[in-house]
């Protein structure tokens, strides 16, 4: 049974249903707000259970537009999620929480940072996914750096590969999985995280082209704001051997504190990972932050 406890659906004046959940003491203060990766869904906090009570205090987490059953949102931009963001921190009476993301949602993590410090206290990102910036892009392994700057120069071809790349076909992931640093396997195979993260990923697809939808709105347009410096405190966590890493030095160079642990992009879901990040989240905000 996933240790994520369900909280009422929220409903945006346009009409749009977020789905929320929550993990941590229920009876404790709302300290963090948690983005999930790019085609997945709420439930991704919930390996964050154990580092939630071991710190004691509540991550909430929502479905973005599309993904699990939370309703699309027509032409959404990255931007769009400080709207979404506020009205879950203002619906579960947080003050000012951090802001946690992983892949696709450290993306949004950094738009929150960049455009509503008001709303978090710091954002804490894990393997943040990159925006489509040469600079950047020359950076990264080659094959990723070419599949991102295809979402804006060929479309099509983007889609076909998007479609393979997330195929649930069993000789597909197979081959996918070979290619995984032994960090990151290992997160597959623990008994514990390995099914609540494949739970998280299942929820995510229930709406056909969730992970292709947001994946096109990342890398295709310009995210619209600076990220060359911020006015909170930004960590940013990466794998030693994640293909985002790059990205995470560079926010570095904006003025962020950067932390490394080994493996790749999923590898994060490590209990002494996890543990950290929350500590990080929490810990008192120091004047040298």
């Amino acid at each position: 049974m996933s240790p994520a406890r369900d909280l009422p659906p929220l409903t945006r004046p346009d009409g749009r249903t977020l789905t929320l959940c929550e993990v941590g003491p229920a009876d404790a203060p709302v300290a963090a707000i948690y983005l999930h990766g790019t085609g997945s869904s709420r439930l991704e906090v919930a390996p964050y259970a154990v580092a939630a009570d071991t710190h004691d205090v509540r991550i909430v987490a929502w479905s973005r537009p599309r993904h699990g059953a939370s309703t699309a949102q027509e032409g959404r931009r990255l931007s769009d999620v400080v709207d979404d963001a506020r009205a879950v921190i203002e619906a579960v009476g947080a003050d000012r929480p951090a802001a946690i993301g992983l892949s696709g949602g450290g993306s949004h993590t950094i738009a929150l940072a960049a455009l509503a410090p008001e709303l978090i206290s710091r954002a804490v990102t894990v393997n943040a996914g990159a925006p489509a910036e040469p600079e950047i892009l020359a950076q990264m392994p080659t094959q990723m750096a070419r599949t991102i700057d295809l979402a804006a120069t060929k479309p099509g071809l983007f889609g076909l590969l998007a479609s393979i790349m997330q195929s649930r076909n069993p000789l597909l992931r197979k081959l996918a999985q070979r290619q995984l640093e032994p960090e990151d396997k290992a997160v597959g195979a623990d008994p514990v995280v390995g099914p609540l993260f494949e739970a998280s990923a299942a929820e995510g697809a229930q709406q056909k082209g969730a992970w292709l939808e947001e994946a096109r709105m990342l890398w295709a347009q310009p995210w619209g704001f600076p990220i060359d410096h911020f006015d909170v405190p930004v960590h940013a966590f990466a794998g030693a051997k994640d293909p985002f890493r790059p990205f995470a030095l560079a926010l570095e160079r904006a003025g962020a504190t950067f932390h490394e642990f080994p493996g790749g992009h999923i590898s994060g879901f490590t209990p002494e990972v996890m543990d950290e990040v929350v500590r990080t989240a929490v810990a008192p905000t120091l004047s040298t932050d």
